[in-house]
Formats: C-alpha cells, structure tokens, sequence
C-alpha cells in the first residue's frame, strides 16, 4: 500500500510542513568605541509550508491503471490516425 498511496498523492498533489534550521548570530558593539563586546550564535527552527503540485505522468498512469476502460490500456500505443489531402486543394 505504501507504493500506492504514494503514487496517488504525486498524481494528486500534496502538501507538507518542512521543519527549517536557520543559524542567527547576534553581535554586541561598544556604543562609543564601536569595538565587538560579544558574538552569540543559536540554532532556529522554523516551519516552512512546502507545495508539491500534481504530476502529470502519475496522473496519466494512475487512469490508464486504475480505469483502463475509460482512460486507454495503459500500453503506451496511440490510436491509429489517418491523414487525408484532397489533391483539388493544394
């Protein structure tokens, strides 16, 4: 099941909440003499919102697979076309 609902929520789209770590480093300067009184440095985690839109070649194999009657066979082969020229036109 874990390959299948993984190609349904590429075929679909999903979203997710990434957890970012962001390195702040905060200096203190002397007011008068401007000279660098101390550094600090932390570690910050942040959630950041992460979109991943739908895939149109999961989309196209999820129908051919789960709806072969409706959506094709999901063999790859393009129905016959045929071209007709009319030689009165050219």
């Amino acid at each position: 099941m874990l390959v299948e609902d993984a190609l349904f929520r590429r075929a679909a789209g999903y979203s997710y909440t990434e957890t970012v770590l962001t390195k702040v480093k905060t200096v203190q300067y002397h007011p008068e003499t401007g000279k660098k009184i101390s550094e600090t440095e932390e570690v910050v985690a942040t959630e950041a919102p992460k979109t991943y839109p739908p895939e149109t070649a999961a989309i196209r194999f999820w129908l051919t697979k789960r709806q072969p009657g409706k959506w094709g066979d999901g063999s790859g082969e393009d129905p016959e076309i045929r071209v007709v020229f009319d030689d009165n036109e050219m």
